[in-house]
């Protein structure tokens, strides 16, 4: 009898789609805390007087008039070993 319900296609699906919901109540319903410890720090880093140069503009279609600036201060967030390695070069 279990070899019946098995191979009846109806009853796979429904079993699929019971292990499916499932699998996302599992995902989507977890309200515990990570067990991860990592912790990653993050800096930000200031860079004055950053020159501005259009780029990828497509002369056939666009016109660029004016631009207000050519220098601006940016300021670039990201983890701390990734900014020092990056501006130590």
């Amino acid at each position: 009898m279990m070899d019946k319900w098995i191979n009846n296609n109806t009853i796979s699906k429904i079993l699929a789609l019971a292990v499916a919901v499932l699998l996302w109540g599992m995902v989507h319903l977890d309200t515990g805390t990570p067990s991860s410890t990592l912790t990653v720090s993050y800096d930000n880093k200031v860079i004055d007087n950053v020159g501005i140069q259009a780029s990828g503009l497509d002369e056939s279609k666009y016109v660029l008039s004016t631009m207000d600036t050519d220098h601006v201060k940016m300021e670039v967030r990201g983890q701390r070993s990734v900014l020092t390695s990056f501006f130590r070069r």
